[in-house]
């Protein structure tokens, strides 16, 4: 009995140590994966210059990355797009001379889901690491990607709500600056486009007529009202588009016969 409860603790200590790297890795053709929430140590020494990681993000969030480093020398860790030809730089975060903190350096950065590189490049002095990314989910769900343009609109019910993300990187894509909905209006009436918006953007709503595609002045969300004339029956295409920084939203719309003046 005693025995087995050895067994069962060493098995779980197994688990609380951060994992290992597998040399070589030092192209993005020999990178190691690496999971959510899982650590990953490793060193970079003499002639070994780079390490990389394959990270799979299988859905939409706020990737962290925290990376506890030891040894005297100094490196960076790049995030790269795993699906785009030469693998573009999303971010970086330097790691500095001497040890980091306990807790480590952290860089975070709004993904889709897709593959990413994470490549470590020393830059002299030894340096010994361990890598953590955690992933936090967005405050609404993600939005069915792509949709990008008007071709590509998803479609918005009547009296329903469509919830999304802006800005965030989508591997193989990029950032992601604008989600398009559809929506068929059965019936005249007065069309109400409620908007809840969490993130430090200054995000920009359109009303647009599907059918003969007259645009209206570009307005802030507060001044929709404003700016559309009631709806006749037929498609009206809802662009959402993003300015600066990231933005999570969900948009519910509500149709009324009450009689309307405009302004």
């Amino acid at each position: 009995m005693k025995k087995s409860i050895l067994l069962l603790l060493l098995f779980g200590l197994c688990f609380q140590v951060a994992k290992s790297e597998t040399e070589p890795n030092d192209s993005a053709a020999q990178a190691n994966l690496i999971a959510l929430n899982g650590s990953q140590s490793g060193d970079i020494i003499g002639a070994d210059i780079h390490d990389w990681f394959l990270l799979n993000v299988p859905e939409g969030g706020i990737l962290t990355l925290t990376v506890v480093k030891t040894g005297t020398g100094n490196a960076r860790l790049y995030l790269k797009d795993a699906e785009t030809a030469g693998f573009p730089e999303i971010t970086n975060l330097y790691l500095g001379f001497g040890d980091s903190p306990p807790t480590g350096w952290t860089t975070t950065y709004p993904v889709l889901p897709g593959n990413y590189y994470l490549h470590f490049e020393r830059y002299d002095s030894p340096v010994n690491y361990t890598l953590t990314p955690t992933l936090s989910l967005s405050n609404y769900p993600q939005d069915v990607e792509p949709n990008n343009t008007s071709a590509q609109a998803q479609t918005m019910p009547v009296n329903g709500s469509v919830s999304g993300t802006l800005r965030y990187y989508g591997a193989g894509e990029g950032a992601d600056m604008e989600d398009w909905y559809k929506m068929t209006i059965p019936q005249a009436g007065i069309l109400h486009l409620t908007v809840h918006k969490k993130g430090y953007a200054n995000t920009y709503i359109r009303f647009l007529d599907g059918e003969s595609w007259p645009a209206c002045p570009k307005s802030a969300i507060s001044m929709l009202a404003m700016a559309i004339r009631p709806p006749k029956a037929g498609t009206g295409a809802i662009p959402c588009w993003l300015a600066s920084t990231i933005s999570r939203y969900r948009t519910a719309s509500t149709t009324s016969t009450t009689s309307w003046m405009p302004r």
